[in-house]
């Protein structure tokens, strides 16, 4: 669902000047967005920027791709009035495509280049459910057909590079609390001591089940809204008048719910507390998971660290009543004979199942030293490496075959 012409070859290899030279030489301006997120040829999100932008938006847009232009010197490169300028921009942060260096003054606006970033912040916007409603759908044919195979492909790639994990599973505080190495929890992997540290959270609509909802489909696990914002984020959220702020109480115990429900939090691999983000995603609806699901990638190549914590089942106690096995999202559990199995190459240690079981046979064991859990998000591949954003070019099957993975 992609031009290959303007794919491949032409993208790789390339230093950063030389990459930024080739986004602006594409052919139109949609394009040229497109191109810098990473989609060069995308046919489907050139669709969700089309939809979404006017062409002075993207015009406008296209100015401040890398670096915030002020107002005026953007009326002077495009030729165009400058309060019509000042309105686009007001137009680009409403809708997402943009976020500025101060929330208080409004200055230093800049194009968000994630399609992930993008995702998240145009479907947790309510007013543009109304005045796009067929945004979610666009969504979903370029994550069906084109971000999630390449999303697919792009873990792979990290995992044969060594990278890092971004993002770690939260564990729901209830299940180490009632286990036998309750003494051995760490504030930055306890929902409570997150709860305790926040200051300003925000509730968004979850833009995965916005897409999915608004695409004809429904949550096969929850009704919450569970995507957290803190510090900047949630005052990005909040410059454009999108969600509720929720006070260290609501937020403890929004995250029990989602843990109840099957939810699993994840978050960024660190010990900041509390940290930028706090997603609880499901395995149906998250634009991630469920491609790494439709796309049968192996779990240890997707880009999240487990929890220290595994879960350990006492078969004396175990009745075989199968709850932990029909809602493990990770599908770790099985039901042999009359006892529940757990497959630890599998479980990302979100502790559910110790919640779900009222025999209390399943008990959460701390397996992993403090160590798995870095001070700070690691880089990707070392500060001093240019690195070009994805490029789109291959099929999965494509780069299984071209890498003897099949």
């Amino acid at each position: 669902m992609y031009d290959r012409g303007t794919s491949d070859e032409k993208w790789t290899g390339l230093t950063e000047p030389e990459w930024k030279r080739t986004v602006l030489a594409q052919e139109d301006d949609y394009a040229r967005l497109a191109a810098a997120s990473g989609y060069p040829g995308s046919i489907l999100f050139r669709r969700i920027l089309e939809y979404l932008l006017s062409p002075l938006e993207v015009k406008v847009c296209v100015q401040m791709i890398w670096m915030p232009i002020p107002p005026r010197q953007i009326a002077e490169n495009i030729a165009v009035d400058i309060d019509a300028v000042k309105k686009a921009i007001d137009s680009l942060h409403i809708k997402g495509l943009i976020h500025p260096r101060d929330f208080g003054t409004g200055e230093g606006f800049r194009y968000r280049l994630s399609t992930g970033k993008l995702h998240k912040s145009t479907l947790s916007n309510p007013y543009l459910n109304t005045d796009y409603p067929d945004l979610p759908r666009l969504w979903t044919d370029f994550i069906d057909n084109e971000e999630g195979e390449w999303q697919s492909i792009r873990r792979l790639v990290a995992s044969e590079q060594n990278q890092p994990d971004q993002r770690r599973i939260l564990p729901a505080w209830r299940a180490l609390e009632a286990g036998p190495d309750r003494d051995k929890i760490q504030p930055w992997e306890d929902q409570r001591a997150i709860a305790a540290a926040t200051g300003l959270c925000v509730e968004i609509p979850c833009p995965c089940r916005v897409q999915i909802a608004g695409s004809g489909g429904a949550c096969d696990r929850t009704e919450l809204d569970a995507c957290l914002l803190f510090g900047r984020e949630a005052e990005y959220a909040l410059s454009k008048g999108i969600g509720r702020v929720i006070s260290g109480d609501e937020l403890l115990e929004l995250m029990e719910q989602a843990s109840i429900d099957g939810l699993a939090g994840s978050y960024p691999n660190s010990r900041a507390v509390p940290p930028l983000t706090l997603c609880y995603c499901c395995d149906c609806c998250c634009h991630l998971w469920a491609a790494m699901n439709r796309h049968d990638i192996p779990q240890q190549h997707r880009g999240w660290a487990r929890s220290r914590w595994q879960p350990e089942v006492d078969k004396n106690v175990c009745d075989g009543c199968g709850i932990c096995a029909d809602k493990c999202p990770w599908r770790a559990i099985q039901i042999s004979g009359t006892k529940a199995i757990i497959n630890a190459e599998y479980c990302w240690g979100c502790g559910g199942c110790t919640l779900w079981c009222d025999s209390g046979a399943v008990q959460m064991r701390c397996t992993r030293p403090e160590e798995w859990v870095p001070q700070k998000v690691p880089n990707l591949h070392p500060p001093e490496t240019w690195m070009p954003p994805r490029t789109i070019g291959l099929t999965l099957k494509e780069y299984l075959e071209k890498n003897d993975q099949t």
